[in-house]
This record gives C-alpha cells, structure tokens and sequence, in this order.
C-alpha cells in the first residue's frame, strides 16, 4: 500500500506540475503580452522545471517534460482542464504530504455515498438555492444600472464545445474539493469566497464576480450543514448546466 501512494503521488505531482507549465506558458498567448514579457514566462517555467529536477529527480522531471509537451500540443483543449486538473490534484497531494491517507481525506471531505437520496435532495435544493441568489444579485445590479452580464455571454459562446462537458462534470468536482473541502479550512469561509470570485475575473463582468461570491458562500454553508462535497457538486453541477443551456439558448 505505501508503494501504491507513492505511486499515486507521483503521478499527482506530475499532473500538478504539468498544468501548471502549460497555463505558464499559454498566458503570453491568451493575453497577448509583449515578446520580453514571453520571454519572461519561459524564464519561469525554465526555473521551475529546475525545482523540479533538483528537488524530485531526473525520473519525475522527465515524465513531467514529456506531460507537458503533449499538453502543449493539444493545448487549446488542455488548457480549459489544467485548472481543474490542479484544483483536484493539489488537496490530495498536499494532505498526504501531512500524513493523512487518501481514504481519511475523502472521508473529511464526505466523499463517499452515505444518505445517497437526501444528498441528491440537498444538491437539487441548493441549485434552486443559487439560481434564487443569482437573480436576486442580477436584479439588484440591474436596478443600479450595472448590468454587465452581456460579458459572461459573449465568453462562453466563444469557447469550444468540450467546455460543456468540463463544466458540468468536471468544473464542479474539481473546484468543490479544492475550494470547499481544502481551502475554506485552510483560510476560511471569506477569503476563500474572495479567491473564488477573483477566478471569475476574466469574464470581465462585475456581477459574475459578486454572483461567485455570493456562490462560493452558500455553497460553502451547504457543505457545512450536510458534512459533504456532494449536495455542493450536484448543485454546482446543475447550476452551471442551466446556465449554459440559458446562455446558448437565449
């Protein structure tokens, strides 16, 4: 079993770095930043590959180079799942590097299926919860005349079709354990909401960053009151599955 975690942390690391390399090293392009400061972020990843290299080996180096290389040549797909490859990775890596098993992990994040029915109607409950938070705020930012939410829409018609799958699997699964099972414990309720709203940035729309506030916060609340990741999947999930089909459809 010990070889078996190792095993599994390799492979996390891998995973972790990688993303992280290729969202490095996307950024110039996404933002399109000058030729110095490209050369800026190549310079950051040369250095971190050197971390990596120093501090795990030639094995995991290579492994991670290799990763990153084929990210890099599906990149326009890869780097839609890289944060959400991070997001998931990163808790369990972590939390093993103190000593927990990745089992006692799971269970302090309520990740097994215990109550399944009553964690469904939790998960269903807190996606009418979100979708009542999201109008309210909408309304609220209409009424001031701030109504930017035309941003949103544009963003997502522009990104490819195998955005809906990661956003409605994947997205909340990975964001769920990383924002509500790791980090809400590690810093707390508002500053990881504040982390969370922040993420929503590149949508340049304030009220979907006052939207992912308010979300990350009750979100937060249910896994509190159910003692599971899950009832804040399902709602998530659902959440962002409604919302695309509004935005596609509207």
């Amino acid at each position: 079993m010990w070889i078996l975690r190792e095993k599994v942390n390799d492979i996390l690391l891998i995973l972790l770095f990688s993303s992280f390399l290729l969202i490095l090293f996307t950024l110039p392009e996404i933002n399109s930043y000058s030729f110095n400061e490209y050369i800026i972020g190549i310079s950051i990843i040369f250095l971190l590959s050197l971390f990596i290299l120093s501090k795990y080996g030639f094995k995991l180096w290579s492994i991670t180079m290799i990763f990153f290389l084929i990210f890099s040549l599906i990149r326009d797909n890869m780097i839609l799942l890289a944060p959400s490859l991070i997001f998931l990775c990163f808790p369990f890596y972590w939390e093993s590097q103190k000593g927990k098993k990745y089992t006692k992990v799971l269970s302090e994040y309520g990740l097994y299926f215990k109550n399944k029915f009553s964690l469904l109607i939790y998960g269903i409950v807190g996606f009418f919860g979100i979708v009542f938070l999201v109008v309210l705020i909408g309304l609220v930012f209409y009424l001031f005349g701030l109504n930017d939410q035309q941003n949103v829409k544009e963003v997502v018609k522009s990104l490819p079709l195998i955005s809906i799958p990661l956003a409605i699997i994947l997205a909340p699964l990975a964001e769920e354990i990383f924002f509500r099972g790791f980090l809400y414990k590690k810093i707390g309720i508002w500053i990881s909401a504040v982390i969370f709203a922040l993420l929503h940035f590149s949508y340049g729309s304030i009220v979907e960053i006052a939207v992912a506030f308010a979300i990350a916060l009750f979100l937060t609340y249910l896994f509190i009151k159910t003692k599971s990741l899950w009832p804040s999947i399902i709602a998530h999930s659902l959440f962002n599955l409604f919302a695309l089909g509004v935005m596609w459809l509207l």
